[in-house]
């Protein structure tokens, strides 16, 4: 029976995180298919042929867009939920809480130090992701404001929103934390679409579902994403890219990633009032 009710709570935490993806990935290839329709519309056609960049653009904004609806009921219920349980079946809960604003900065440092190191380590390692060329043109036809709305701030919410909102608080709810984070991060990991994004996309994942674990708020994984995402594109239009992607500068993004992962657990850890007296 419990093994029932288990994989029961696990179906009906990954139905809308699924239904969410599926959405997505269908007006996207809905996008691609009626394009060359489009470009073949007089006075639409040229502009469109011209900026392919921005047609990708508002295709990715939009179907993300799209795909959301369906699934924000239930997101912001669970969310709440969620939050109201902050106080019960919390083991570090009196210290998590005087320390809220330290963990959140522990969790911001490590997951902008993770974000920078991946990045660099993608292209001294030479991978080549399958939407590099996309989002190049995207670039090159999109102003910087625009970009950093987008991907800094609007895809880090609605992927927050399904992946640690509803799935990670649906699964926590049959799962101890380690499997839930592992399930998260693997879908996570999945939805990016291929080798290089999704193994980057599964380890910043264990950050983002570590911060809704320990502080129990959907802002703060949003907040994590959004450094994330919005650093790399500010160093890249500052023109600062390049200059920080040598091999000293990533071993010092290792290193403060380690650091702040040590001063976490040092936050985490017992205090001098709860250590046992020997």
């Amino acid at each position: 029976m419990l093994q029932k009710r288990t994989f029961s709570g696990i179906w009906q935490a990954l139905r809308p995180a699924l239904l969410f993806i599926a959405l997505y990935l269908l007006l996207l290839s809905i996008g691609d298919v009626i394009y060359p329709g489009l470009a073949g519309i007089s006075g639409l056609g040229p502009f469109l042929l011209q900026h392919p960049g921005l047609y990708r653009f508002f295709l990715i904004v939009f179907s993300m867009a799209g795909a959301l609806i369906p699934v924000l009921r239930e997101g912001r219920l669970r969310i709440i939920y969620f939050r109201q349980k902050e106080r019960e079946n919390r083991v570090l809960g009196r210290q998590i809480e005087a320390k809220r604003g330290l963990i959140l900065a522990c969790l911001v440092l490590a997951a902008a130090s993770a974000c920078l190191y991946g990045n660099f380590l993608v292209e001294a390692m030479s991978w080549n992701s399958a939407s590099v060329p996309a989002m190049e043109a995207i670039y090159q036809e999109i102003s910087p404001l625009a970009i950093l709305a987008a991907f800094g701030i609007f895809t880090p919410f609605v992927e927050e929103f399904v992946f640690r909102g509803i799935l990670y608080t649906g699964l926590r709810e049959v799962l101890p934390a380690p499997a839930a984070v592992f399930l998260t991060s693997l879908l996570f990991g999945l939805y990016h679409g291929d080798l290089v994004q999704g193994v980057y996309a599964f380890g910043v994942s264990l950050l983002f579902c570590l911060s809704m674990e320990l502080l129990r708020q959907f802002e703060a994984p949003w907040i994590l994403h959004g450094v994330a995402n919005f650093l790399p594109l500010v160093l890249s239009f500052l023109g600062v890219w390049n200059l920080l992607s040598g091999a000293l500068w990533r071993y010092c993004f290792l290193i403060c990633l380690l650091l702040s992962i040590a001063v976490l657990c040092a936050v985490l850890g017992p205090s001098r009032e709860e250590r046992p007296r020997t």
